[in-house]
């Protein structure tokens, strides 16, 4: 589980998406923004790469889109859609 997010959350988030991240999956590399085959958009969460370090380190966050965030959270349901698509085929 998650540690709580801290009082800087906003910057550091935003670095990890906008600057590191360039606005791209970090994983698979859909853009934010950009259109699904299923209708809807992609969007860009940051997440902990290892939750036991929790949220306070750059190097310990990661943007990943909804499909690579199911993934890295362990859950084995794909979304539909484009972005499910690109990381089905990398992996």
């Amino acid at each position: 589980m998650e540690s709580e997010k801290p009082k800087n959350w906003q910057q550091l988030s935003n670095y990890v998406r906008w600057i590191r991240a360039k606005g791209a999956c970090e994983k698979c590399g859909a853009v934010h923004g950009t259109p699904c085959e299923d209708g809807g958009w992609v969007f860009l969460d940051v997440v902990a790469v290892d939750p036991e370090k929790g949220l306070t380190r750059v190097d310990n966050l990661v943007a990943l889109c909804p499909a690579c965030r199911k993934v890295h959270e362990g859950d084995p349901e794909p979304v539909v859609g484009q972005m499910s698509l690109k990381f089905q085929v990398e992996s």
